[in-house]
């Protein structure tokens, strides 16, 4: 010892070098000679912690003076570096896999983490060096909690890597592919800034544990996961995974997802209940855009799965598309604008004494009802109105009256019975000419739970555009062929009927854009709407879209064709008919 003390406390430029790859140090219980590099200075806590009974620590005599000196010059380890802390990290791996590890381990290890942590910046890891931390098993997992346990990666607490950890936020979509980080060493904002990939997850490993999920729980029948409750769970589990993947790059996502997919295409939950064989489909299985299916092998696609259009699409979807087109609708239009100018001018107008008395009214009206001149009998419903309001917002009622008929006598109330437009129809149309917006007249009326939201508003818009025919209300209709549009009413189980409608009632914007629809989706359209017109069978149907664009286009012009025949048929029957075709081929 006193030679040894003699050489280390030598001025460090006479100290050699090359001893460094001798042996001649002795550990803290002069067991055994190692060399400085292999020895720890328990001065510094970190190595206190990780190194207690190692017997890896310089004996007392030498931990002092120049020979300290000495000893840094040949490699000991007394601070915290960049390669130290990598030998620290070894050390508790090292540690991990002996027969019986120290009990305090998992503490030692949380030290460690936390000091890599704290003082990640100084410690200045270098590409190389980072790339060998993040492969060494010091960093405390925890297991998850039940359900997730039977499946989990990691059942027990154990030492992981960073490559390998994954954050607690990521639990639901990689618990059986990765463990999870212990609650006590999660990195914090900071060290995900300095280390991005502790923020982030593989996509592979989202994709494995979607398979797997597929495979050990719902084929697999898993019983923890039949309840009521556990279902909805595991539905909301599948619906996460689905909506990262969504936001995945695609070159990153289908490169991984393709070789996947050939294997098992049928990734995709297209129902409520996760254990049903039936609801589990392959992307080509599935329509976007469409509310019902068409077949077991063309489905409508639910509504949470929607919203993961992408992902979708690179599993190839199809998608029922609807036509880019802008339908004009009068800029800043104001019916309430019109009627004060209609009433001032009204107002210079000059009025005609007349002399003869007001006949009797042959029914009592009561408050508000006795200003009213013009009832409408709207299929047994008895609408009330003024004729001076009507004449000042529509050019229509204007002519109506003023032009020396019946309806002109100012004196006698004026009765118009109407049966081609229903009661609601027709208050929302009076309450637009009266300056009440359109969305606001809508609203009050109320729809019934038996109908569906399509229908309850397609069927109003469609009598107010034969209203609008009628009284020639031309920026209401425009406003009507607007909402029909943007509001996404029309689908593939009533495009056809809303065409001859439009066409009908001379609202040509709506007209082209149901062309259009049906000119984009042709194939889909016959594949929905012709089957059973065409008489084939789901066989032949398939064959049906192979052929030219004109024939497919022919075949669903025959069933367009159909409809006109029964229109052409005698009145009474034309009525049954109609009914039939669209209880059949409509959802209104």
């Amino acid at each position: 010892m006193r030679f040894i003390c003699s050489l280390l406390s030598l001025p460090l430029d006479m100290i050699p070098e090359s001893l460094e790859r001798f042996n001649f140090i002795p550990n803290e219980n002069y067991t055994k000679l190692m060399k400085a590099k292999e020895l720890y200075d328990p001065c510094e806590e970190l190595f206190r912690e990780v190194f207690v009974g190692s017997n890896q620590f310089l004996p007392p005599e030498l931990r002092k003076g120049w020979i300290l000196n000495g000893l840094i010059k040949l490699g000991l380890n007394r601070a915290t570096d960049s390669k130290s802390f990598i030998r620290v990290a070894e050390e508790i791996e090292n540690l991990s896999k002996m027969p019986t590890p120290p009990e305090n381990l998992r503490e030692r290890a949380k030290i460690v983490v936390r000091h890599f942590y704290y003082y990640a910046t100084e410690l200045n890891l270098s590409s190389e060096a980072w790339e060998k931390l993040s492969k060494i098993k010091f960093v405390p997992s925890k297991p998850v909690n039940p359900p997730f346990l039977e499946t989990a990666y990691s059942k027990i607490p154990e030492l992981y890597d960073f490559d390998s950890l994954c954050l607690p936020k990521y639990r639901n979509i990689c618990w059986t592919q990765c463990p999870i980080y212990d609650d006590d060493v999660l990195p914090d904002s900071n060290i995900c800034r300095l280390f991005p990939e502790m923020n982030e997850i593989e996509t592979p490993i989202v994709i494995n544990h979607l398979y797997a999920i597929i495979r050990n729980i719902v084929r697999a029948d898993l019983s923890g996961w039949k309840d009521a409750k556990m279902s909805e769970l595991l539905r909301t589990v599948i619906f996460q995974i689905y909506k990262h993947l969504n936001e995945v790059p695609k070159q990153e996502l289908k490169s991984y997802l393709k070789i996947k997919l050939k294997a098992d295409p049928k990734i995709f939950l297209n129902g409520e209940d996760p254990f049903d064989p039936y609801n589990w489909v392959s992307g080509n299985q599935l329509i976007l855009n469409i509310d019902d299916d068409i077949d077991s092998g063309n489905r409508a696609v639910c509504g949470y799965l929607a919203i993961c259009k992408r992902l979708l699409h690179i599993c190839e979807a199809q998608e029922m598309k609807s036509p880019c087109m802008n339908i004009r609708v009068p800029d800043e239009y104001s019916q309430r604008d019109k009627i004060a100018k209609s009433f001032a001018r009204f107002l210079d107008e000059k009025p005609n004494l007349v002399t003869n008395k007001s006949p009797q009214q042959n029914y009592e009206r009561n408050g508000m009802q006795k200003f009213h001149d013009i009832f409408f009998n709207v299929h047994g419903e008895i609408i009330g109105s003024n004729r001076y309001v009507l004449a000042a917002s529509a050019n229509y009622f204007e002519r109506m009256f003023t032009a020396g008929t019946m309806e002109s006598n100012p004196w006698k109330p004026v009765y118009v019975n109407i049966d081609d437009i229903k009661p609601e129809s027709f208050r929302i149309m009076l309450k637009w000419l009266y300056g009440r917006r359109l969305e606001d007249a809508l609203s009050e009326i109320k729809m019934s739970q038996a109908t569906d939201e399509i229908s309850f508003y397609l069927e109003i818009y469609i009598d107010l555009l034969n209203a609008c025919e009628k009284y020639d209300l031309q920026e209401l209709k425009r406003l009507i062929e607007h909402k029909i549009v943007k509001s996404d009413l029309i689908r593939a189980q009533n495009v056809l009927e809303v065409k001859k409608w439009a066409e009908k009632y001379n609202a040509m914007q709506l007209f082209s854009y149901c062309k259009d629809y049906k000119k984009e989706n042709l194939a889909l359209l016959v594949r929905h709407r012709c089957a059973d017109l065409l008489d084939v069978d789901e066989d032949e149907l398939s064959e049906l879209l192979d052929v030219d664009e004109n024939e497919l286009s022919e075949a669903l012009d025959d069933y367009e064709d159909e409809i006109d025949n029964l229109e052409s048929s005698e009145e009474d029957i034309w009525d049954c008919k109609i009914d039939t075709e669209f209880e059949k081929y409509s959802s209104w």
